[in-house]
């Protein structure tokens, strides 16, 4: 996917006044890429980061577009991003994360995560002819269906966006479904064979 940038600043001082944001340090002393040239990732930075973190991002930007999934351009939330930075030196150091925006981090990536799991491990469950865009967004209300009933481990999670993805998320909105999650066991009975139970009969014997 793509974005563009508006900005004073020529390529390379845009490119040298971002050398420092690309890596990102948590609080218990991680480090990693923070992958926001992916427009999947920037999408959702402006609204799970805090606001001098975004801002020593966006700073050297007068405009920040992005083409979502479904091929539209987007404007990404600037704020009032110069006043974050105004008065910060030219050279900080990577971004330091506190717990709260690595976890939003996170469970924002979740959904992206699991479509590669997905198309890994059992790319069958994934239909054919539809449109990546729509796959997603199955996936993500799959995901804030597992938030909110407390589904944690990341085989159940897994075993959750096939089923949608196999109903084209019907399952998520099964009467059945709450009942049968009061009935789930973990390490005694596996969510995917509760699942099994309300996926039609074709989806349940394929090979």
């Amino acid at each position: 996917m793509l974005s563009f940038v508006q900005s004073s600043l020529d390529i390379h001082d845009l490119a040298a006044s971002w050398q420092d944001v690309k890596w990102a340090h948590t609080e218990d002393g991680q480090r990693f890429l923070l992958r926001w040239a992916d427009t999947r990732v920037l999408s959702f930075l402006p609204d799970v980061l805090h606001a001098h973190n975004w801002g020593r991002i966006a700073k050297p930007l007068l405009a920040w577009f992005t083409v979502d999934r479904f091929g539209d351009l987007q404007a990404l939330k600037m704020g009032s991003v110069s006043s974050h930075c105004s008065e910060e030196p030219v050279h900080l150091g990577p971004l330091r994360l506190e717990d709260k925006e690595l976890a939003s981090l996170l469970d924002a990536a979740q959904p992206d995560v699991l479509i590669n799991m997905l198309f890994e491990q059992i790319p069958d469950v994934l239909p054919v002819g539809v449109e990546q865009a729509k796959v997603y967004s199955w996936v993500q209300k799959a995901c804030d269906f597992a938030s909110q009933h407390g589904i944690d481990a990341a085989g159940d999670q897994l075993a959750l966006a096939a089923a949608t993805c196999l109903t084209e998320g019907a399952v998520l909105a099964d009467s059945k479904l709450t009942g049968l999650l009061c009935s789930h066991q973990p390490g005694q009975t596996s969510l995917a064979d509760i699942l099994t139970e309300l996926l039609p009969v074709d989806e349940v014997s394929a090979p």
